[in-house]
C-alpha cells in the first residue's frame, strides 16, 4: 500500500486535510509560475481586473456617455495587450516578428472598430469586407515606408 496512490489518497481524500490547488513539481504549477514571471502577463492581469470592476458595477444604459466612452477605451488598452502578448508567445515557435507593436496596434485598431461598429448595430458583411483589406494595406504601407526611411538614413 505504498508508492503514488497512496500520496494521491492523501492529496485527493476529503477527510484528512483538503488537497493543495497546486503541486510543487507538477507541470501546471510550472507553467503557471513561468507565465507569472513573464513581462507582458502583469499589464495584462491588471487591465482584466479593471475591466472585470468598471463591466460588472455599471450598466451601459443608466451611466453617462463618457463613462461608455472610458469603457471602450478600457477595453481597447486590453485588446491591445492581449493581442501584443499573443504576438509575444509566437517567438515559442519560432516566429520572429519585428514590428510587434504596429501589427499589434492594427490588429487592435481592427478589432476595436468592429466591436465599435457592432455596439451600435451597423456592422455588416461588407463592413468586413472593406475594413480587413484596407487595415492589410495600412500594415504593409507603413512597414513599407519605414524600411525605406530606414535605408535612407544608413
Amino acid at each position: 500500500m505504498g508508492g503514488k496512490r497512496s500520496n494521491s489518497l492523501i492529496y485527493m481524500s476529503g477527510f484528512a486535510a483538503p488537497a493543495p490547488l497546486f503541486v510543487k513539481n507538477e507541470i501546471p504549477y510550472v507553467i503557471i509560475m513561468e507565465l507569472l514571471t513573464q513581462k507582458h502577463i502583469w499589464p495584462v492581469i491588471c487591465l482584466l481586473i479593471l475591466d472585470t470592476l468598471l463591466f460588472s458595477y455599471s450598466n451601459a444604459a443608466v451611466v453617462p456617455s463618457y463613462m461608455v466612452m472610458v469603457g471602450f477605451i478600457l477595453l481597447t488598452l486590453t485588446l491591445y495587450q492581449i493581442v501584443y502578448s499573443l504576438l509575444g508567445l509566437t517567438s515559442l515557435y519560432g516566429i520572429k516578428l519585428k514590428r510587434k507593436k504596429s501589427l499589434a496596434m492594427y490588429l487592435t485598431l481592427v478589432i476595436g472598430g468592429l466591436i465599435a461598429l457592432q455596439s451600435i448595430g451597423q456592422l455588416s458583411g461588407r463592413d468586413i469586407v472593406v475594413l480587413l483589406p484596407l487595415t492589410i494595406l495600412a500594415y504593409l504601407y507603413s512597414a513599407y515606408v519605414k524600411s525605406t526611411r530606414r535605408n535612407l538614413g544608413s
